[in-house]
């Protein structure tokens, strides 16, 4: 499969996979996490199909933005009725927001320069006391399999972790369907940090999210997921 071809070609495929892992795992940590932030306002940027805003309290007036027009039309489908606005170009939801919230966006980045465009994106749409989160499959364990996933590093590619903005396939399949492969790009953990740092972002908290509790396959060794929670510097 072509690199980002699956946001396209495979979208509806991709959207139908449960993402159990996601569901069980990441999806109540980060919930309770912008529960606990105080406003109304939260704009999901790279919103894909929008599945996390159904588990958000009505309290949140929710803008949207996807640059996939398929994604965009899946979430208008999914969640349209929980988002006031639903946006293909940045300019169009300039805030500024209570809560940001970058799920699982950096990781399809392969560019540096684009990784920092999108971070500077997101601090410009946040006032002083604003939050993002930003969550991604973990960089530290890329090479380790989870109860839904599996990546290339580790097998047949060596996994080399400060070699930034390297492709690598993951295999996403959940108990019961055929899966899905498609490419990520792999950013270390001192990258995003330092990235975060460079567009006037620090990271107030970090939470590593455990595998999928109720599946038979979670592995309970490393955890999956990464939620960095950042504000914007002073």
């Amino acid at each position: 499969m072509a690199i980002g071809s699956v946001w396209e070609e495979e979208a509806e495929r991709f959207v139908a996979i449960l993402h159990l892992s996601q569901e069980r795992a990441l999806h109540p940590e980060l919930s309770r996490l912008i529960e606990d932030c105080p406003g109304e306002q939260l704009l999901d940027y790279g919103c894909g199909d929008g599945r996390i805003l159904e588990t958000l309290s009505s309290r949140w007036v929710i803008d949207a933005y996807d640059p996939s027009s398929l994604m965009r039309n899946i979430a208008q489908r999914r969640v349209g009725s929980r988002v006031r606005r639903l946006a293909s170009n940045p300019a169009e939801v300039d805030g500024p927001y209570d809560v940001v919230l970058l799920g699982m966006v950096i990781l399809c980045i392969p560019e540096r320069d684009d990784v920092l465009r999108v971070l500077r994106d997101c601090a410009l749409r946040m006032k002083a006391s604003s939050r993002l989160f930003v969550t991604t499959t973990h960089p530290c364990f890329r090479p380790s399999h989870f109860s839904n996933f599996k990546t290339s590093f580790g097998g047949a590619q060596p996994f080399q972790y400060l070699a930034d903005g390297a492709p690598f396939e993951v295999t996403l399949r959940d108990s019961g369907t055929t899966g899905i492969v498609f490419t990520d790009y792999h950013w270390s953990l001192g990258f995003t940090v330092s990235a975060l740092r460079s567009q006037g972002l620090a990271v107030s908290s970090l939470i590593e999210v455990p595998d999928d509790p109720e599946s038979p396959d979670r592995n309970d060794l490393v955890p999956p997921f990464l939620i960095l929670e950042c504000n914007k510097l002073s």
